[in-house]
């Protein structure tokens, strides 16, 4: 049997080609049709680099998906960490999949009409929420793991009275402004870059929104006890770690390599926290957490503007994606099941 899937070329364009795909299922693993599938800044980040064999798979890298169980119907979101784990270790069974010392495979790339995954990375898709905000699960996990798990909200089992920062204001940034706000923030300023990133995080009330411009002066008014920097820039970095108050936390969701943790931090007892992924806590997994949180909040996150592609334009969706100031806080790459291979 065959799919259509992205595939990227040496030259850097990304096409649609008819793949081999094993369509039968498994004990454990199941086939999910694809309605959804958001490109991240990991996924430009590849397609900007020089080209590679896993770069090359079907699928084009994507993890944010969205679709529907082949056999019932079912709409899941993927947890694309869980892929190739084996489910039964110390990791996995805290839903830490990323950490599975017995992983025998990567996830390919949801950029593709179908997938295949294992029953135990998937989530299902609350019925009130639409499968374009499902697509968002993803994204908003990294920042509600960024808040869940750090050392500030952990520690005291919430984040009652605690004054939050949010330095970026993609989907990322947003999904942890959601977080805290959950986690009980007593107050939560986020600074965004561009005017669409500012109407969707003042979308998210009580949010405080700053401009970049502002910010130096914000955050040391605000002095927040825990900052979580989602841009992953020197800048935002150097704007971290002037911001956080003394003994505080700065949680580096961004994740770009920047280094951190300069004399004024140590002179301040700084605490640095860098998730990877996403994980449970408590017997609830962070996914779930998100798609619990895009359900409660649908009426704000449905005004946050979205940019929906078919799998025919994925080259033109990454496109999109990789210019910031096109007025989208995601772009996504829809197939259309009613298609046949080229």
């Amino acid at each position: 049997m065959s799919e259509l899937a992205a595939v990227r070329r040496p030259d850097g364009t990304i096409v649609v080609e008819e793949t081999p795909f094993e369509d039968n299922e498994s004990a454990d693993d199941v086939i999910v049709a694809v309605t959804s599938c958001g490109i991240c800044g990991s996924d430009l980040r590849s397609w900007r680099a020089a080209p590679s064999t896993a770069q090359a798979r079907p699928g084009a890298g994507g993890h944010e998906v969205v679709g529907r169980l082949a056999a019932s119907g079912l709409r899941v979101v993927v947890d694309p960490s869980a892929v190739g784990t084996c489910g039964r270790c110390e990791a996995c069974q805290a839903g830490a999949h990323w950490f599975c010392s017995r992983r025998t495979a990567t996830f390919s790339g949801g950029f593709a009409t179908r997938v295949r995954a294992p029953r135990h990375a998937l989530h299902y898709v609350p019925a009130g929420l639409t499968d374009e905000l499902a697509a968002l699960a993803e994204p908003v996990a990294c920042g509600v793991h960024a808040v869940r798990h750090s050392w500030t909200a952990h520690s005291s089992g919430s984040l009652s009275g605690v004054d939050v920062a949010v330095i970026g204001a993609g989907a990322l940034g947003l999904g942890a402004v959601m977080a805290a706000q959950a986690e009980g923030a007593r107050r939560v300023a986020v600074v965004a870059r561009h005017d669409f990133q500012e109407r969707a995080a003042a979308s998210l009330r009580p949010t405080e929104t700053v401009t970049e411009a502002a910010a130096p002066a914000e955050l040391r008014r605000l002095r927040p006890a825990l900052v979580i920097d989602a841009v992953g820039s020197t800048e935002s970095a150097e704007l971290a770690e002037r911001a956080v108050a003394w003994r505080g936390e700065v949680v580096d969701l961004g994740a770009a390599g920047v280094p951190r943790g300069g004399p004024r931090s140590s002179a301040h007892e700084h605490r640095f926290f860098h998730p990877v992924a996403y994980a449970g806590l408590g017997g609830v997994h962070d996914i779930d957490v998100a798609l619990a949180l895009l359900e409660r909040r649908a009426a704000a996150v449905s005004t946050w503007p979205l940019a929906s592609y078919p799998l025919e334009e994925v080259d033109a969706a990454f496109r999109r994606a990789a210019d910031r100031p096109s007025g989208v806080v995601r772009v996504l790459v829809e197939p259309d099941h009613g298609a046949t291979p080229p």
